[in-house]
């Protein structure tokens, strides 16, 4: 497998395969690069966002795959178009904390998680029902450790989500 052409990657580079084609592939480093081949080949489809940062989570939208949701360490970014454009999207309500985990519901690319590392009470998952517009606290009295992960029970017809933290 060839490596996409920046390779400045955080400590764990996240990838992503697209959930309908996994010839599809998406590596973060300081930039996003994607491949459409199985890896043979790479493009480039962020331009600075990250302002020279490397991107710590990827989310593919399952239902629009040109929905696609980024991180860098607090800074959230979302394309709606595939990566031609990039939108900043944590400024609506979501605090600045390292985001840890970016979920994106299977069959609809507007409803989004987001974990949060670190120890202040009271801010470790966050929900959007408009793409990232706007950011609901969902935290109710989770303990003050670091939520590092979350997951949707999608055999579920009540909306039941899993987190992962330091204790398990």
């Amino acid at each position: 497998v060839s490596i996409g052409p920046s390779n400045n990657g955080a400590w764990e580079t996240p990838y992503e395969l697209d959930k309908n084609d996994p010839n599809t592939i998406y590596i973060g480093y300081d930039e996003l690069e994607k491949s459409t081949d199985g890896g043979n080949s790479w493009n480039t489809i962020t331009n600075g966002e990250t302002n020279g940062g490397k991107i710590d989570e990827i989310a593919i939208s399952k239902s629009n795959p040109d929905r696609i949701y980024i991180s860098d360490g607090p800074d959230m970014f979302r394309t709606i178009n595939g990566g031609s454009s990039w939108s900043q999207i944590d400024n609506n309500g979501l605090p600045n904390k390292t985001i840890s985990y970016i979920l994106v519901n299977p069959n609809d690319e507007n409803t989004v998680w987001v974990t949060l590392s670190g120890y202040t009470a009271g801010e470790k998952v966050y929900k959007s029902l408009d793409g990232g517009n706007s950011w609901i606290n969902i935290s109710d009295n989770l303990l003050n450790i670091p939520v590092n992960c979350i997951e949707l029970d999608n055999n579920n017809i009540f909306e039941t989500i899993y987190i992962g933290t330091d204790l398990g």
